[in-house]
C-alpha cells in the first residue's frame, strides 16, 4: 500500500514546510505539491524540502492552468487534481491518492496512527474513505504548529482519499464520483460505517454524522490568527469577480457545537521537537521569516484594499460583510461601516428596480 498527498499551494510559503512536516509525519508515502499564482518564496522552501526528501516530496508549477481558456482556468482546482489523479493511477505506483490544501491536516486522534494503519484496518476494495472537517478555532500564536489541546467545530465538509483500483468519473473536491462498474465498492469513513450523504448535497455529511467522533479527521485551520485570516481573505477569489476570497463565513472564535481535541502529551511534545528538528536541519529559519512578513504586509494591503472599496463594489457588500465579521481591526470594522449606509440605498434600488420589472411581466 503506498498514499500519495496532492496540494496546491498560493503565496503559502509560510506554511508549506509544517504541513509536509505533518503529513510525512503520519505516514504519507509521497507528497506533490503544485504551485500556482505564486508571488512569495513558495519554491525556495520547496527546493530545500525537495533536496532533502527527493523520493517523497516534489512540485509542480500549474500557472500553465492560466494560459488555459476561462473556462478552465476559473476550475483551476479541478483541472489540476484531475491531471494528477490520471497521471498517478496510469503510473501504478500508489494504491492511494488523497487531495488537500494548506490548511488541512490530515491527523489521527491518537496522534500516533499513520494514515496506512488507518487504511488496512478497513475494507482494502473499498472505493473512498471520508474524513471530516474539525474547523480549528481562536489561535492565539501567528505562524504556530498544531496546539495542544485545540478547540474545533465539527463540520459535514469532508476530504477523502481515492482507491485507484477504482474508475473516478469526476474528481471533486470533497467527495469524488465513480464509474458504477465491477472496481466501484462504494464510500465510507474512516470508522468503518457507510458514508451517509446530506440530503440537500451529496459532497457533505448528513448533519447527523458530523458530530461523530471519528479516529481519523482533517484538522482545518482556515481561521488561525485575526492577522492571517484577513492576510490569507486577500490572496483572491478564484472566479475573478473580487480581490477577496468569498468562501470564507467570517472569523469565527466560538461555535455552539465546539468541542475540545486533546492529544498525547509525550507523543504531542515528540512531534513539536521533530518539527523544530526538521526547519533547522533544512535551513529554513529566515526563509520562514521573510514568509511570515509576507502574510503581515498582505494583511495591511488587504486593509488598503477594504478601505478603498466604494459603490462600484457594492454588489458583493452582503458577502464583504460577511468574510469580516468577527475581525476587531478598527480599520475594518470603519471601513464596514462606511460602506452599510451607501450600500443599504443601492440594495433597496435594486429590490425596487426587480419588484417593478416582476409587476410588468404579470400586467403584461
Amino acid at each position: 500500500m503506498k498514499v500519495k498527498l496532492v496540494a496546491i499551494a498560493k503565496d503559502e510559503a509560510a506554511y508549506i514546510a509544517q504541513w509536509v512536516f505533518h503529513h510525512l509525519h503520519f505516514g504519507f508515502d509521497a507528497i506533490e505539491i503544485h504551485v500556482n499564482r505564486t508571488e512569495d518564496n513558495s519554491t525556495v522552501v520547496l527546493e530545500k524540502i525537495v533536496s532533502q526528501y527527493p523520493d517523497k516530496v516534489s512540485y509542480r508549477n500549474a500557472d500553465w492552468v492560466d494560459i488555459a481558456p476561462d473556462c478552465v482556468s476559473r476550475v483551476m482546482q479541478y483541472a489540476v487534481y484531475a491531471e494528477a489523479y490520471q497521471r498517478t493511477k496510469s503510473e501504478g505506483e500508489f494504491t492511494h491518492i488523497c487531495f488537500l490544501d494548506i490548511d488541512e491536516f490530515w491527523t489521527p486522534r491518537d496522534f500516533c496512527s499513520s494514515v496506512k494503519s488507518c487504511l488496512e484496518s478497513l475494507d482494502k476494495n473499498v472505493s473512498s474513505v471520508s474524513f471530516n472537517w474539525l474547523n480549528v478555532l481562536d489561535e492565539k500564536i501567528a505562524f504556530s504548529s498544531l496546539t495542544n489541546p485545540l478547540k474545533v467545530q465539527p463540520a459535514s465538509t469532508v476530504k477523502s482519499i481515492i482507491n485507484l483500483k477504482s474508475d473516478v468519473s469526476r474528481v471533486q473536491l470533497h467527495l469524488s464520483e465513480f464509474l458504477d462498474n465491477d472496481h466501484f465498492y462504494g464510500h465510507i469513513m474512516n470508522d468503518g460505517r457507510r458514508f451517509k450523504h446530506s440530503a440537500k448535497e451529496r459532497q457533505r455529511l448528513a448533519e447527523s454524522e458530523k458530530d461523530v467522533e471519528y479516529p481519523f479527521f482533517i484538522l482545518h485551520r482556515m481561521f488561525r490568527t485575526q492577522i492571517e485570516y484577513v492576510s490569507l481573505l486577500y490572496r483572491g477569489n478564484p472566479r475573478g469577480n473580487t480581490p477577496f476570497k468569498m468562501n470564507r463565513p467570517g472569523y469565527i472564535v466560538t461555535a455552539l457545537n465546539q468541542k475540545e481535541v486533546m492529544f498525547n502529551g509525550e507523543l504531542y511534545a515528540a512531534y513539536l521537537a521533530k518539527y523544530k528538528l526538521f526547519e533547522e536541519s533544512l535551513g529554513l529559519i529566515e526563509d520562514l521569516k521573510s514568509a511570515q512578513k509576507n502574510i503581515e504586509a498582505r494583511f495591511e494591503d488587504a486593509i488598503n484594499r477594504l478601505e478603498e472599496i466604494d459603490t462600484a463594489d457594492s454588489v458583493h457588500f452582503d458577502g464583504i460583510k460577511r468574510i469580516f465579521s468577527g475581525v476587531e481591526d478598527s480599520r475594518v470594522k470603519s471601513a464596514i461601516q462606511k460602506l452599510s449606509p451607501t450600500v443599504g440605498v443601492k440594495t433597496q434600488e435594486r429590490f425596487l428596480v426587480s419588484r417593478f420589472k416582476k409587476n410588468l411581466k404579470r400586467i403584461f
